[in-house]
């Protein structure tokens, strides 16, 4: 960088490693929620491989919209082994327990990110998973979440001069979710 941009480019990684911060601390604590609530309610229905069906669970919730799908599969197939009923039940109440996840739990806690527009991460989702498989399944969120802070301090702040930060924050701090 050129020494008169240097202070810029410091903040705008700052920016980045702020909003990358609380994202994976949301996704964390949503990890968690979920790999403990399977477990108990695999628990509950005696299913063998609990603890590890709970956490390919929790794992796969890191990857929003297309994990909980890809994680309901063995959980459903280990319940079929023990009945029908016994499958339909977990499927209801573990497709339960990702909504919660999903529409509650998710927002609530990644209210102070930067908001990601459901439509951009699904169509990045769509687009990383068929040029990169899984793992560009699993790293289009947190790729978004960084191409929207630079198109919001660089390109929206910087080139159009907006006077708000658009929903951005400054190293180290929360950003303000009413600007978002």
């Amino acid at each position: 960088m050129p020494l008169d941009k240097r202070d810029r480019a410091r903040d705008v990684t700052g920016q980045i490693g702020t909003a990358l911060k609380w994202w994976l601390m949301g996704k964390l604590v949503a990890m968690v929620f979920v790999g403990v609530l399977v477990w108990l309610m695999l628990l509950l229905f005696g299913l063998p491989f609990a603890l590890t069906l709970a956490a390919i669970a929790a794992l796969f919730t890191f990857i929003p919209n297309f994990g909980p799908i890809i994680s309901a599969v063995p959980v459903v197939l280990i319940a079929l082994l023990d009945s029908t009923t016994t499958a339909v039940w977990v499927g209801v109440l573990f497709t339960a327990i990702q909504a919660v996840e999903s529409y509650i739990l998710t927002p609530v806690v990644q209210q102070s990110t930067l908001a990601l527009p459901a439509a951009l991460t699904i169509t990045t989702q769509l687009m990383l998973g068929v040029f990169a498989g899984g793992v560009g399944l699993a790293l289009a969120t947190p790729l978004t979440l960084v191409v929207l802070v630079l198109v919001r301090t660089l390109y929206v702040r910087d080139v159009l001069g907006d006077a708000t930060d658009g929903g951005t924050a400054e190293p180290g701090t929360m950003p303000d979710p009413a600007r978002m």
